[in-house]
């Protein structure tokens, strides 16, 4: 062997010396885990109030008041009460855990660091800490590389508390955590009212009354399910009179209610900048208990997550924020739309006139002679004639 091939032998050692000594591969099978991650089976999840995480410069924090969960960095908004509980409820489940590095050296490789690491403290309505630790990149599908805070020691666990979509993108952002239900019509409500109104027009919706009272069973609500004879009436701006409304339209917009669904929070002073003062796009319902809600649209706006967005809010409630174009455009329907197609009647078939110039004439038929008679103008061959 040269000097040349020894010396490259030598360098590769060396390397992998180096890095066995700051990746160490260690296995909880030689190695006793921690009180701290061992502990995480008895969170009581019902004791956290107060959620803080931070990733590089981002930080988003979360508390709890009373039995809901706000966004204080969003506004104060209300959070994601299912998503929170799902994280909660993940990090009490940890398990199986096997210890793979030692030193700090190596918590850029499992992005358990400073900068790369995703930090989660969770505390009680004293301040008392309930668990701290680092959440790093996913080890394969189901399990993550964490480490609890204070300490260089890396584990792989399960589950992979990387998926979900408050970390998407690998990034954290507070309105990721806020709640998306920007109203719902609640399944047994029975709309009787709506009026919806654009720039361009405006409609107003009526239930016709019925001398039948309103079924217990909201499937058997003829308002929802529809009916042959038209229980719904449009009058639209332009005109005096209701005419029948489309059914199906009016089926889509109640369906639509049902799930009205923000993409992002934002700013509720910005309202004069977001088109919601004045307001010019509404749409308003009233239901048969007599309450009346009213959503609100404003200008369109460029989504952070890309694409156009518009802005939107709920009479009565404190929160403005950014939905789809669809979502607007499921609800305010204005125009022919709304009308019912009402299919002429066909005229009664006429009759065809008569012919005076020529008018029909019968051809008389010749009477057959009867047995021993002859007929006018033919004698019997016998005859005289």
């Amino acid at each position: 062997m040269n000097s040349r091939n020894f010396a490259m032998v030598l360098a590769i050692i060396v390397g992998s010396g180096l890095l066995y000594y700051t990746n160490e591969d260690e296995y909880s099978d030689d190695v006793e885990i921690p009180t701290a991650i061992s502990s995480f089976s008895g969170l009581a999840v019902d004791q956290v109030t107060r959620v803080e995480m931070m990733l590089g410069d981002s930080s988003v924090v979360l508390e709890r008041e009373g039995e809901d969960w706000k966004v204080p960095s969003a506004w104060n908004y209300p959070a994601d009460q299912a998503e929170i509980e799902r994280l909660l409820l993940d990090i009490q489940s940890i398990t199986g855990a096997h210890q793979r590095a030692s030193k700090a050296q190596s918590h850029g490789t499992f992005e358990v660091g400073d900068r790369g690491g995703l930090k989660v403290a969770l505390t009680d309505s004293a301040g008392k800490s309930l668990a701290d630790l680092v959440i790093g990149k996913a080890d394969g599908y189901q399990r993550s590389f964490i480490r609890i805070g204070g300490t260089d020691e890396v584990y792989s666990v399960a589950p992979n508390l990387r998926n979900r979509a408050g970390f998407a993108g690998g990034s954290l952002e507070a309105g990721r955590w806020t709640h998306k239900m920007l109203f719902q019509l609640p399944s047994d409500a029975v709309v009787t009212r709506m009026h919806i109104q654009t720039p361009e027009a405006n409609a107003q919706l009526n239930w016709k009354s019925s001398p039948e009272p309103i079924p217990e069973d909201p499937a058997q609500v003829t308002v929802v399910a529809g009916s042959d004879d038209p229980l719904w009436m449009v009058r639209f701006s332009s005109e005096v009179e209701s005419v029948p409304a489309d059914d199906s339209t009016v089926k889509g917009i109640i369906t639509a209610l049902k799930n009205v669904q923000a993409a992002e929070p934002a700013d509720p002073a910005d309202a004069s900048a977001l088109g919601l003062e004045p307001v010019q796009s509404f749409i308003e319902i009233e239901l048969a208990d007599g309450s009346i809600h009213t959503i609100q649209f404003g200008s369109e706006q460029d989504l952070s997550v890309g694409g156009k967005g518009v802005a939107a809010r709920v009479i009565g409630n404190h929160r403005t924020v950014l939905v789809r174009d669809w979502v607007k455009d499921s609800l305010l329907k204005v125009g022919e739309v709304l009308r019912a197609v009402v299919e002429a009647e066909a005229p009664p078939a006429e009759a065809e006139p008569a012919d005076t110039v020529n008018p029909p004439t019968d051809e008389a038929v010749p009477a057959v002679p009867a047995e021993g008679e002859a007929a006018e103008g033919n004698p019997q061959p016998d005859s005289d004639g």
